[in-house]
């Protein structure tokens, strides 16, 4: 697992510089943590080399928690964390709801973006329940200075739904599917030809 995952954090630093040689926009490019590389002594100084020796401003990497897996050693988590944060790593929440995340677990550590798990966002055009709640924790979120993705769009009624209640950011099958590098690198160009269709559209 550490040496997978020293592997996956290298793999990371390795494309944002890749796309800092092309000139393309700079992304911040999130890897998920298990608890065992959270534990692991070599996980800060192998970020702190990498950034260095790629010249990466943290800021470009996130890393994504579970709440089960802060619930697992509280004051390391937040130890580790927060040494992560100086670097100006983001940090984000993942599958948040599903765990047993408490209001003093946002506030003692060190969180920039919380992610709603897909199981509320699946349903938001037939449960109200899930519609209260994808509204409860974006609102909560904010209060607190936090920035939320919702994970698993695939409609557009429910994409409608998290910008009407300004959910910062989504993901899923609508916004995009998995993608070869070379696709993906492509999608700024594309996304300009698309809004400069649009526009010459609209003045016809």
């Amino acid at each position: 697992m550490i040496e997978l995952g020293h592997h996956v954090i290298r793999e990371a630093f390795t494309y944002a510089k890749r796309r800092q040689d092309l000139n393309l926009p700079p992304i911040i490019i999130h890897v998920n943590l298990s608890s065992v590389q959270v534990a692991d002594p070599t996980l800060l100084p192998l970020v702190k080399g990498l950034i260095q020796d790629y010249g990466i401003p943290g800021h470009y990497i996130g890393f994504e928690i579970t709440e089960s897996m802060v619930l697992e050693d509280m004051e390391l988590a937040k130890h580790v964390l927060n040494r992560l944060k100086d670097l100006g790593i983001c940090i984000a929440i993942d599958d948040f709801g599903t765990g047993f995340s408490s209001l003093n677990q946002l506030k003692n550590l060190p969180v920039d973006l919380l992610k709603i798990d897909k199981s509320f966002v699946m349903d938001l055009e037939r449960d109200p329940d899930d519609k209260m709640i994808v509204e409860a924790i974006t609102a909560m979120a904010h209060k607190l200075n936090l920035q939320v993705t919702a994970e698993g769009i695939e409609t557009e009624q429910q994409l409608d739904f998290l910008a009407k209640i300004h959910c910062d950011l989504g993901q899923g099958y609508l916004v995009a599917k998995a993608l070869p590098e070379a696709l993906f690198n492509a999608l700024p160009q594309a996304i300009t030809e698309t809004i400069e269709a649009q526009k010459k559209s609209a003045l016809h």
